[in-house]
């Protein structure tokens, strides 16, 4: 770690967390209110974690990806995403 943290607002299933913590930030609290995305948030970082516990590479099971989605006033923006490159389970 770098000794930089950060919180973690409205994280919905982990966006900014998941960007925040390869770039070395200790992420000291990821919190919203729908508790679907904090669900998807919490599994997604139990498979990293068991994929670094394990010895595997996190990328050869997660692909950070962008895509481009259509916004209400007719125009596009792109957002991160990630694309399950394999079984995590």
């Amino acid at each position: 770690m770098n000794g930089l943290t950060c919180l973690d607002r409205f994280c919905g299933c982990g966006g900014f967390t998941l960007g925040m913590q390869p770039a070395g930030f200790d992420v000291l609290a990821a919190v919203d209110f729908n508790a679907e995305a904090v669900a998807t948030l919490n599994a997604i970082s139990k498979v990293r974690t068991a994929c670094e516990v394990s010895g595997q590479q996190v990328s050869d099971h997660f692909a950070d990806v962008g895509k481009t989605v259509n916004r209400g006033s007719g125009s596009q923006r792109q957002i991160d995403d990630i694309m399950l490159a394999r079984y995590a389970c």
